[in-house]
């Protein structure tokens, strides 16, 4: 049983690769049809030579055989496209052959429609090319059967024993096929549809919540400095101007607070697609390089010092992990009361994964919050104390998943705080540098 299972496996995986994933399946079960067609064929074919010695029967029937058998060898040598359409026009003109010269014995008709099923299938996101080779087809047989009612065929030919069945057997293989792919089409397309109203569904709960917070945020320093204005009305009504520029400042603060706010719900909004588009080989080494230099004056002014390991190149769009960078180092900096803050980054090479480790030496983030800070504008400290809008790491946590990654926290309250990116290998096409090798000198930023 195993030897026959070696047999199957070798013959479906004809043709099989990453370059044609999408027709895989397809190009697999024609395989499979071509080997039953040339060993029923072939079966026939020692079957008349050993016992019936109808020498236009063998003839007719060997090339059959061979016709089938060519389309595993153009599919063995990664000709898929190339075996697809010698199946579409020759095989319908083998069967052509075969009524001209024998009449209607191998069951034709229901050969001949199969092949247009199986043509239609081949080419079904190529309209034009499919319709033509159906035609192409239907015209050969219509054609040949017209000529062999009024004329007959050429040879009269001897029926064999069991031809029929075996036709019809092999055609119910075919058959077979088409209505396995067909199921598997549905199968797949109603899997996509749910998963999408699944997505749909989160995004829509998502959205919800993001409005409520987000109207709920913007509201606050809106009423504010409505607030402001109006007791500043009222003193400049009673001639009062001693508060005057006090509350002028507190109403400006708030209309800054709500710039930022407004500046993040736009950044959000405009990063929140959950798919990748034109991803590429980006040097996270350069990325990170680029950040720094971008935010030299923030490093400068609290003599910050950001050091990191050879970094892996990743398939990826640079702008995501610009983000998510950016904001790791600047929150290292911002929640940090150190006289030096220090950002230290590592790699790590798993099996299937890479990590990208990110820890300061700031203040640290209770145990109890560690799932909080990832939901947007959800601030653990007072606005005056650490400015901010609250969707950094929200966002971080977005950009990473579209990549199929995950953050993880480590921290102890006044003394540190790490955030491991963990992203997997098999995300489109990934190359790692390792760690750093025994003796190698981190590269290390300060005070740029």
């Amino acid at each position: 049983m195993k030897y026959f299972k070696k047999i199957f496996d070798f013959v479906y995986s004809r043709g099989i690769s990453e370059k044609f994933e999408q027709e895989n399946e397809m190009t697999g079960l024609i395989n499979i049809m071509c080997l039953i067609d040339v060993l029923g064929a072939g079966g026939l074919f020692l079957w008349s030579f050993f016992y019936s010695g109808n020498v236009v029967y063998q003839y007719i029937i060997g090339i059959i055989t061979l016709v089938y058998f060519n389309i595993l060898l153009l599919n063995h040598f990664g000709k898929v496209h190339e075996a697809r359409m010698y199946y579409s026009l020759i095989v319908p003109m083998c069967h052509a052959m075969v009524i001209l010269l024998m009449g209607g014995y191998f069951g034709q008709s229901v050969v001949a429609c199969t092949g247009l099923i199986i043509t239609a299938l081949n080419y079904d996101n190529r309209k034009p090319l499919r319709n033509l080779l159906i035609l192409h087809g239907a015209f050969i047989f219509i054609g040949v059967t017209v000529y062999i009612n009024f004329n007959g065929p050429i040879f009269e030919v001897e029926d064999q024993l069991f031809d029929e069945l075996v036709a019809m057997f092999l055609c119910l293989a075919w058959i077979y096929s088409i209505f396995y792919i067909y199921e598997n089409r549905n199968k797949e397309y109603i899997d996509s549809l749910q998963k999408k109203n699944q997505q749909l569904n989160e995004k829509t709960v998502e959205l919800q919540r993001f409005a409520t917070i987000t109207s709920h945020d913007l509201k606050s320093p809106l009423q504010n400095i409505s607030n402001f204005l109006n007791v500043m009305d009222t003193d400049i009504q009673k001639q009062e101007y001693t508060n005057l520029e006090n509350y002028l400042g507190y109403a400006k603060s708030c209309a800054y607070r709500m710039r930022e706010l407004i500046e993040g719900v736009l950044e959000v909004s405009t990063n929140n697609e959950d798919y990748v588009v034109n991803p590429k080989p980006e040097d996270l080494n350069e990325i990170l390089k680029k950040v720094l230099e971008t935010n030299q004056k923030e490093l400068y002014k609290r003599n910050a010092i950001v050091t990191s390991d050879v970094l892996p190149i990743f398939n990826c769009n640079a702008a995501d992990f610009t983000i998510v960078f950016q904001n790791f180092i600047l929150n290292g900096i911002k929640y940090n009361t150190s006289d030096k803050p220090k950002i230290v980054i590592n790699t790590k090479n798993l099996k299937n994964h890479f990590v990208l480790q990110f820890t300061d030496n700031g203040i640290g983030i209770d145990e109890k919050h560690h799932q909080e800070i990832f939901q947007y504008f959800k601030r653990l400290h007072n606005h005056s104390t650490y400015p901010g809008t609250g969707l950094g790491l929200g966002l971080c946590k977005k950009l990473v998943e579209k990549y199929h990654g995950t953050i993880e926290v480590d921290s102890i309250v006044g003394a540190y705080t790490s955030f491991k990116v963990i992203l997997p290998k098999d995300w489109e096409s990934i190359e790692t540098q390792g760690q750093l090798e025994q003796g190698e000198s981190p590269m290390q930023f300060s005070n740029i």
